[in-house]
């Protein structure tokens, strides 16, 4: 099955409520008895209530639609709308108040889809824990969550319309990217990760031929398995934490002695930052500055006392991260691309 995410807008309340309605009693009518379901469904679902969240700056709400632009699954982080309960032990959580998916979509990725996507949206608002509110006699739902990495951290009350559900359990999961050393073991899904983000990058304004050729040879298992071994490199992969691990950025520091521009500058050893690609829907979510973090701790860990790295010139963004973390530009070199030499900006800054 196709299926495309979005945020919510106020227009897609009326399609919603009937969604929402029905995927909320498909999971809890069994729980909670069809009644207080229902009365909860009349309090909760409505097209105006439905409109208020997704208006709410606070909140935010994705829907998933098929090719036919119906709605078959949505999410909503909401902030702010209830305190996490004490025993919520990761750092900064926020609730992931619903996520359902129509029974006809399910088992097509469309919850895994929703709730990665909201885990990003989580991080760029500040979060690194997401928590919810489930029943383990749902038990399709509780399954779910235990399988992407979702721990139960206490017990909870939950008041309904007419009734109280004392069976309530509290869920967390960490959703900032581990980072760890790269092996020999990643050369496969680091090809196709690292190809993926330069094509991103790099493509347009680029011949695709010679873009084609580039990837074939810089990013090939055999290549990248052949500088994961090295013992001059030094690799650093931040993986997500979804149901099955995941590559969403990379650095690769290179040790190799005196192979830097002469403008390089400073104390030595000196080492190179090679390589830092972090996935562009991974953008905006602080992955970058805790891989960068890492990186500097490698380094250092490595004795490195200065770092360079090459930015192409045009890469304005690329350049005011890393001025932001106190590299200083210090002159040009070329970087060969294909038949092509293109311009790189030279940036070094001490390591502490």
């Amino acid at each position: 099955m196709l299926f495309s995410l979005r945020p919510a807008v106020p227009a897609d309340a009326a399609a919603l409520a009937p969604l929402a309605a029905r995927t909320f009693l498909d999971g809890w009518a069994s729980v909670i008895t069809p009644p207080v379901a229902a009365a909860y469904v009349a309090q909760a679902f409505t097209p105006s209530q439905l409109a208020a969240e997704i208006e709410d700056p606070a909140s935010c709400l994705l829907v998933a639609e098929n090719e036919q632009s119906q709605l078959i699954g949505y999410a909503r982080l909401a902030v702010g709308v209830k305190v996490a309960p004490s025993f919520v032990t990761g750092p900064r959580p926020l609730l992931l108040q619903r996520l359902y998916v129509a029974s006809e979509a399910r088992g097509k990725g469309v919850a895994d889809a929703l709730l990665e996507t909201l885990g990003r949206e989580a991080l760029r608002r500040g979060g690194e824990t997401l928590w919810l509110d489930a029943d383990p006699r749902n038990e399709r739902a509780w399954r779910f969550y235990l399988r992407r990495g979702f721990v139960d951290v206490g017990g909870a009350v939950y008041a309904l319309p007419g009734a109280v559900n004392d069976r309530v359990r509290v869920m967390q999961k960490p959703i900032a990217p581990a980072v760890r050393r790269g092996t020999t073991d990643d050369a496969e899904a680091l090809s196709v990760m690292a190809a993926a983000v330069f094509r991103d990058t790099f493509g347009p304004g680029n011949d695709p031929d010679t873009m084609a050729s580039y990837l074939a040879s810089a990013f090939h298992p055999r290549t990248l398995q052949g500088e994961l071994a090295d013992p001059e490199n030094h690799f650093l992969l931040a993986v997500s934490r979804g149901v099955s691990e995941e590559i969403v950025g990379y650095t690769k520091l290179s040790y190799a002695p005196d192979e830097h521009p002469s403008c390089v500058t400073g104390p030595v050893p000196i080492a190179e930052l090679e390589r830092f690609y972090v996935r562009h829907e991974w953008h905006g979510t602080g992955v970058a500055g805790t891989l960068m973090q890492a990186t500097l701790q490698a380094a250092a860990a490595g004795g490195a006392r200065t770092l360079w790295l090459g930015v192409f010139d045009q890469n304005a963004r690329a350049r005011r991260f890393y001025a932001r973390w106190d590299f200083a530009d210090v002159g040009e070199h070329l970087f060969h691309f294909g038949t092509e030499a293109q311009t790189d900006r030279v940036m070094v800054r001490p390591v502490s």
